[in-house]
């Protein structure tokens, strides 16, 4: 049987890439309410944890994977990297 995008059974790392989406502050609210199965509008606002501007601003002028942001939302520890990769794990 498939594991279910939810399922967190084997809780590791999870890395998401979410291309679609432009600013990463939103990739990051997008891939927390995937991962615990929560609607958008639920969560708590991005901005209660850290400046989604100022996230924005740091990934876009990154030049490489180099530059990362670790923070807490959610009851997940969260690292963007400058290459737009999510790094979720459940604290």
């Amino acid at each position: 049987m498939p594991e279910s995008p939810h399922d967190r059974s084997n809780a590791g790392p999870q890395a998401y890439r979410t291309d679609g989406y432009s600013m990463i502050s939103t990739r990051v609210v997008l891939v927390i309410a995937d991962e615990t199965g929560t609607e958008i509008d639920a969560l708590p606002t991005l901005y209660e944890t850290i400046n989604p501007e100022a996230l924005d601003q740091l990934v876009e002028s990154a030049t490489d994977r180099a530059v990362s942001v670790t923070f807490e939302y959610y009851n997940h520890r969260i690292t963007v990297t400058g290459d737009g990769e999510i790094d979720v794990r459940p604290v």
